[in-house]
């Protein structure tokens, strides 16, 4: 009857035990799948971030450069009017002269304005590169620090089982030494 009573007794460790483990192990893996799925979603919206700073970034480059374009073409069209009415003031007086000076003078400053502007685009352009780059960086970090912390619960798992393993060599040392005795 004893001897039943001690089987029974470890019967009931053992599953208690087991009871443990298993709610243990359904927890842990709970959460590495919630840290996994959450490491994904990073990783997915971190690209999709990135994909959509790179297309307004190619379609800000794009008007710019549909601008910069007209603007090109209007210059030069109007240098091209400005070249034959030259010509036709080098035959009229000085006053004439003076007007085409004029001319002359807005067209060099639009061609300075076409310069800055397209200073201003590339600054742009190094200046949106700059923040997608930063924001990877940031995701990337984030991405890092959940590794991290699957790491450190994957090391407290192995604890946790090592120290499961660890009583149940005792209890069964303990089983031993009360059978013995």
């Amino acid at each position: 009857l004893e001897l039943e009573m001690n089987r029974f007794k470890q019967k009931e460790l053992s599953m208690l035990r087991m009871e443990e483990r298993n709610k243990y192990l359904k927890e842990i893996s709970k959460t590495k799948e919630q840290l996994e799925q959450q490491y994904s979603d990073k990783v997915a919206s971190s690209a999709k971030v990135l994909e959509e700073e790179r297309g307004r970034l190619r379609r800000r480059e794009s008007e710019m450069e549909g601008s910069l374009f007209s603007q090109r073409q209007a210059l030069l069209e109007e240098m091209e009017a400005l070249k034959m009415r030259e010509r036709g003031l080098k035959k009229e007086a000085e006053l004439n002269k003076r007007a085409a000076g004029i001319e002359q003078e807005k067209t060099q400053s639009m061609q300075e304005l076409m310069v800055s502007k397209e200073k201003l685009l590339n600054d742009l352009k190094i200046q949106y590169e700059e923040i997608a780059e930063a924001k990877v960086k940031k995701y990337e970090t984030e991405v890092e620090k959940s590794q991290q912390i699957i790491a450190q619960l994957q090391t407290q798992l192995q604890a946790q089982q090592q120290t499961t393993s660890d009583l149940h060599i005792r209890c069964n040392d303990l089983v031993r030494k009360s059978e013995q005795q």
